[in-house]
């Protein structure tokens, strides 16, 4: 096998190659330049932002955040504010991004150099709380939170009943909590629909509920039946490890015991707590007469005998 030196390129070649890459290097120098000075031209940019739609955020702060966006440039040399080159999918998620209380956003371009931004602001679901003592009642850190369980805004202290609180055990990890997903329940919906059906189910008011981190849950009551609690509320007790039918179940064994129904006929402001957190027993307490609560029973040695063997017949009868 014979190998075939390459033949040495001649000097006419040589320069003929040479002058071929600093033709195409120029091109390439100019159309880029012509298209970053083509895409800096005033006439594309956008001249104009116009906000639509929000509820409770200010125009002019929402047009700050974009004309901050707009302000910056693409690798340095070519502006975002070009019509051609703005890419409202990163705007979008941008503005998401620096003001949670926004859920969904449309954009378009008008008259060839008009942004108009049409906001949907989140609307109030809930209010959280972050259970921990404050110096004053107006002090209480909480927020609001929409449909999915995303903390999207601080709110201002409530009094009364405006709306219903649920408290949560303080993260010390965790500085900030707008922009978060609340994760005491695994569903915002089946959370809700298990508090409306308890409430429809057994006549009852929830007033608000706490999580702590061991999986109990603490329903505060503000009305039992006909029976308002306007100060100091009974409640109900139970651990997440239940399922809802469970818990539901096992308060209606509680509401339909015959003993629990004459003491509460005869002294319901004295009704304390309803505990349905242990497997096959649930207890209920009422203030002794003349004394002070007796704690709820936590071992079989602690549970008054009367009520520890019905209320457990019942529960692994029924």
């Amino acid at each position: 096998m014979i190998n075939k030196r390459p033949v040495p390129k001649t000097r006419r070649e040589k320069k003929r190659s040479k002058k071929k890459i600093i033709i195409l290097i120029t091109a390439l120098v100019v159309i880029i330049g012509s298209f970053v000075y083509t895409m800096n031209q005033d006439s594309l940019a956008i001249r104009e932002v116009r906000i639509e739609g929000q509820r409770t955020l200010i125009a002019s702060d929402v047009r700050d955040i974009i004309d901050d966006y707009l302000g910056r440039t693409l690798l340095g040399i070519l502006p975002r504010d070009n019509v051609i080159l703005l890419s409202t999918d990163r705007l979008t998620q941008y503005l998401k991004e620096t003001l949670p209380k926004i859920e969904h956003i449309e954009m378009s371009i008008e008259n060839g150099n008009k942004l108009v931004v049409h906001i949907g602001e989140r609307s109030a679901h809930s209010l959280w709380c972050i259970d921990r003592d404050y110096e004053s009642v107006f002090d209480e850190e909480c927020y609001f939170a929409d449909q999915d369980g995303l903390l999207y805004a601080r709110a201002p202290y409530f009094s009364g009943g405006v709306y219903m609180k649920f408290f949560l055990p303080p993260n010390d990890t965790q500085n900030e909590y707008i922009g978060h997903t609340v994760t005491a329940v695994n569903s915002f919906t089946d959370f809700f629909d298990f508090l409306n059906t308890l409430e429809e189910m057994y006549s009852l008011a929830v007033h608000g509920v706490s999580f702590n981190e061991f999986g109990d849950v603490t329903i505060a009551l503000s009305r039992v039946r006909t029976r308002v609690y306007p100060q100091t509320m009974p409640y109900i007790i139970y651990n997440q490890s239940d399922d809802y039918e469970t818990v539901l179940r096992n308060v209606g064994i509680v509401l339909n015991f015959d003993d629990f129904n004459r003491d509460f006929t005869n002294r319901p402001s004295s009704l304390e707590s309803i505990d349905v957190r242990f497997d096959g027993r649930v207890f209920y307490t009422f203030t002794p007469i003349g004394g002070r609560p007796e704690p709820v029973p936590q071992t079989d040695n602690d549970i008054p005998e009367p009520i520890e063997e019905t209320i457990q017949d019942n529960i692994n009868t029924g």
